[in-house]
């Protein structure tokens, strides 16, 4: 029901940008669109009855602007066009300083871990996990969720990881999956005290910046 009800939104976005378009091409091609479409009987006249005097051509153009409201919607629900929309006019009233600078919207787990993945860098996230019994986990973040920081729980995976028993860093207990075709260890963040995370470059292992989230 939620995607659905996101599509019809995103569909009345479509649909307005759709009329502004079909209204400047009118301009542009005026004779095409309301002599040769007859679309200036669906002003005067109505959609129903414009298609009972021109069946053909009024399916043909309720149709193919149907699939544009169908397929237009999903994608602009895919790249979040209204968001993307709304950011650029934000920008460009501050850039005029018209409106503040705004507050960060992205919850402070996205915030803290999300890293630019298509830079050349490739960086990745370290993470230190201290569990509430006693354990720490060390290991590469392979996936976390995108999630309001008012769950109480959030699972999150670890790839290549150390398990120091009760903290004890004597005693650890190394799990290697990629040498045993992949895997992982889930945690949730319910059983943990606090989880250090390092920004960290392959390339350059002396580049790093390190925090601390509890």
């Amino acid at each position: 029901m939620m995607l659905w009800g996101m599509m019809f939104y995103h569909a009345a976005v479509v649909h307005a940008i759709g009329v502004g378009i079909v209204a400047v091409a009118t301009l542009i091609q005026e004779e095409f669109f309301l002599d040769t479409l007859g679309l200036v009987r669906v002003l005067t006249e109505g959609p129903a009855d414009f298609t009972k005097a021109s069946p053909r051509t009024g399916f043909g153009v309720f149709g193919a602007y149907t699939l544009w409201l169908f397929f237009a919607s999903i994608a602009s629900g895919i790249v979040d066009a209204p968001s993307r929309l709304t950011k650029a006019t934000g920008w460009l009233l501050r850039t005029a300083r018209l409106a503040p600078e705004p507050l960060p919207e992205e919850p402070i787990w996205y915030g803290a871990l999300n890293v630019d993945r298509t830079t050349t860098s490739k960086a990745n996230v370290q993470l230190r996990a201290r569990m509430k019994n006693g354990d720490v986990y060390v290991g590469s973040l392979h996936s976390y969720p995108i999630l309001s920081d008012t769950a109480i729980s959030k699972d999150f995976r670890l790839g290549d990881s150390v398990l120091y028993p009760g903290g004890d860093t004597s005693s650890p207990v190394e799990m290697y999956f990629s040498k045993l075709g992949g895997g992982g260890v889930l945690l949730n963040t319910a059983n943990v005290s606090s989880i250090e995370y390092l920004y960290h470059d392959e390339y350059d292992s002396g580049s790093s910046t390190q925090s601390t989230m509890e």
